[in-house]
Order: C-alpha cells, then structure tokens, then sequence
C-alpha cells in the first residue's frame, strides 16, 4: 500500500489491525500451442497473396473474402507486399510479381510444431504471462505448509476465450520467445507465428502476498488492501472488495486473533478514559494534530511524554527529531519519554514493519544519547492510545472510547477525534497516571 493510502484511510478513521499472509490466486492454462517456423510472410500477407495469385485482384474483394469488416489491414498489408515487390498494381488491380511467386513457394516449405506449454493467466490485470518472477504454490496444503491462507478465486475464463487470445500470446513469443528456449534462441532470425492456441485443462494456483486489514471500528467496516513486493496490487484490492459484495468470504474473520492490548496499554486507556475525556477542548482538525505537537513540543520545559503505537520513519522524520533536539537544547532540565506498541509478531509470521519501526527507534536512541539519555524510549505494549504530554500546561489525546460497534473483549477502539486539553489540574492528573504506567515499562535498548 502506498504511504498515501494508508494515511488516507487513517484519516477517515480506519485502523491497520492485522496483517495476513496469504495465497494470491491465479489459473494455471495448460495448452496446446501451434507454431509456424521460418515464416517469411504474415497469415494475412500470404492470404492476400494467394488471393491476387487465382485472380482477385481487387482491394475491397479481398478484405470480404477474407472476412474482415474494414479494409485498413488489408491496405496496410499490400502497402507492405508492394514495398517488398511481391505485387504490383495492375490496370484494372494487383498482379502477383516474380519475387511474390516465390514467397508463395517459400510458404509452403515452412515448418510447423505444437508445443504443451502452460499459461498463467492473472484475473485481476487480466493477462497472460508465461510465468510470474515469485513462488508458485499448486495446492492449498502447499499454502498451509507455508503459513499462507487461500484467498477466494475470481471467475476464470472459458477456454474459448483463451483460444481468441492467440494474439495475445504471439505478443508473448515476440517478447519472451518459448519458455523452453535456449539464450539466442529469438536472436537466430527465424520467424514464429502462433496459428493456435488450444486449452487442455486449467487449475488454480497461488502466488505469496500480504492482506492487511484495516478496521474502522466506530462503523464496524473492514477495508481489504493486497499488497505484494511491498506495494499495493490495486487491481487485486479493489476486486477483493467486489467479491465482498458478492457475498464470498475473504478471510474468516472469527478466526483472526487480532491483537489485545498489553496491561500497559490497557492502564494507558483506562487514564485517557478517566481523564481526558471528562476535560477535553474542542477537537482539533487532522491537518492541525502536526502543528499542534511542534507546539507542545517546543513549549515543554521538564516533562514531554508521548505514546505512540506505531513508530515509523516516516512519522520518526527530520522535522520531528529536529524540534526534540531543539527542545533539549533549549531546556537543559528537560527529559523525555517516547512510548510505543504494538505486537512484535503479526500471526505466524514476523511483522513485515518491523524493520522500518527498528530504525525509528534507533533514531530517537540516537537522539537520547547526544542528550545525555535525557531522551528514553520505553515498549508498553499493544496500545492504541496516542497522547503527547507537556508538563502540566497542555496534552493532546487521540484514541479509544466507548462506541456502539460492540467490540471484542481487550481490543483498543480508535477515535477518529483529536483533542487538545490545557486544564492543568486534568493535565496533572493525567501526566501522573501515564508516568505511573511508563515507570514499569523497561526501556528500549
């Protein structure tokens, strides 16, 4: 998924609750594919040829013989046969030349060969490949072996609608040659042409990807996002969400042990619960929440906290760790606290943001130590609670209340809502209760 995308669903209220290996479907075409070698003349070259040659000299003639509704092919095509003076125009149309007579001879000494080759056909692009550059998983016990989980699988198509993609697959042979060819093989100067494409027989195989869940829990509404290499399939994602529709079942939702909050993360919003929402200003719009942090930021003379669940780079940037550095410049009696969550393993399998959350840390580690360690970074656990706490004059709170979506036991629930609350008697309070949490929490070395 594309940065923009995932703070776009952010931004509508949406949380990334869960990342899903799985098995992307797709259909293995075994076929019978006909070949012509050493071809001098195109199909429609030679036609037109034999044509002129038993006495059909006229343009128009050929084109409805040959049952084309227009004639631009055809006229092209004598437009190159004239270049190459296999035909010359004649008083009343075209005649056959000396050098078309003997491209006709030359045709019928060409050689043909059918080949079983399979083609994967990708129903979300919808296009042919001879092979995809990943893993090819054949059977869903191979998927299970695997850790991945079989997704549902689109409509495929006829096999009379492979049999109409001959062009498709002569696009493929231009390209990539034969998959059994050898290096050089397209180099040799010899011409192939697909006369046939014949389907055999068709099975569902499976490429590895990654489905991340994104909830938005106040509506009770899930988003689907396929993602694979590290980007987002768009095609894929989007008929996800069509299958949805259709009433097939994309993942088993009363099977997925999303995470729990962690005790701290439980006591994180359990003081946000008795604190912040009993004292909270009027709610801030997303595009002030930056603005409003570089505020708290840079006015925090002792104390600045700040929880954050998810710690990314691109969150963790420049612009951020600039205003730390300059707030502990600033304020040599000033110490702070960064807080983070969220589970170290995703499922079965490591969590794929690990890395990039590993070099957030490490940055602000970095930040901790030119200040003496008056930075400290500290692991609560699962929590979904983002607070930024400044002494005792401002907080900003963003997280979980109590909604009517009816959520499972031990999950945190996002608020869409972010709140600026400078009651310092509720600042107090709550700067006390997250201090008490945060003093249990070891810190991150």
């Amino acid at each position: 998924m594309t940065a923009r995308r995932a703070q776009q669903l952010a931004a509508e209220g949406y949380e990334h609750v869960a990342t899903i290996p799985v098995g992307l479907p797709h259909f293995v075409w075994v076929t019978d594919i006909e070949v012509e070698y050493d071809r001098g003349l195109r199909r429609v070259e030679e036609t037109i040829l034999r044509l002129v040659s038993a006495g059909v000299t006229d343009v128009g003639e050929v084109a409805a013989l040959m049952g084309l509704g227009g004639e631009r092919m055809i006229t092209n095509a004598v437009v190159g046969l004239l270049g190459q003076n296999a035909l010359a125009p004649a008083v009343l149309g075209l005649r056959l030349t000396p050098v078309g007579e003997r491209m006709l001879v030359q045709a019928a000494a060409r050689a043909r060969s059918n080949h079983q080759e399979k083609l994967r056909h990708d129903p979300y692009r919808d296009e042919l490949r001879w092979s995809f550059e990943e893993p090819e998983y054949n059977t869903e016990r191979e998927l299970a072996g695997a850790g991945l989980r079989a997704l549902p699988t689109p409509p495929q198509l006829r096999p009379v609608d492979v049999e109409a993609r001959h062009a498709e697959v002569q696009r493929l042979l231009d390209r990539e040659g034969l998959p059994f060819d050898g290096p050089g093989a397209q180099k040799d100067g010899r011409r192939r042409e697909v006369l046939r494409v014949r389907p055999l027989r068709t099975y569902v195989a499976y490429r590895e990807a990654e489905l991340h869940l994104w909830l938005h829990r106040q509506r009770g509404e899930w988003e689907w996002r396929l993602l694979r290499g590290g980007g987002e399939e768009r095609e894929a994602s989007e008929r996800l969400a069509e299958l949805e529709s259709e009433g097939h079942t994309i993942i088993p939702l009363d099977d997925l042990e999303l995470p729990t909050l962690s005790r701290p993360g439980e006591a994180i919003h359990e003081a946000v619960e008795s604190v912040a929402t009993k004292a909270r200003s009027a709610p801030q719009e997303p595009q002030e929440h930056r603005e409003a942090i570089r505020d708290v930021i840079g006015e925090a003379r002792e104390h600045l906290i700040v929880v954050s669940p998810w710690l990314r780079t691109s969150g963790v940037d420049a612009e951020l760790l600039f205003w730390l550095n300059a707030a502990l410049d600033k304020n040599k009696s000033l110490k702070i606290v960064v807080a983070y969550g969220i589970d170290r393993q995703n499922g079965r399998r490591r969590d794929p943001t690990l890395p990039d959350q590993e070099s957030a840390i490490r940055r602000l580690r970095e930040a901790g130590g030119r200040s003496r360690d008056r930075l400290r970074v500290v692991e609560v656990g699962t929590t979904h609670e983002k607070l930024v706490i400044g002494d005792e004059r401002c907080a900003i709170v963003t997280g979980s209340t109590c909604l009517p979506f009816d959520p499972r036991p031990g999950w945190g629930v996002r608020r869409e809502e972010r709140w600026r609350i400078t009651d310092a008697s509720a600042v107090a309070q709550l700067r006390a209760k997250i201090v008490a949490v945060l003093n249990t929490a070891a810190p991150q070395r």
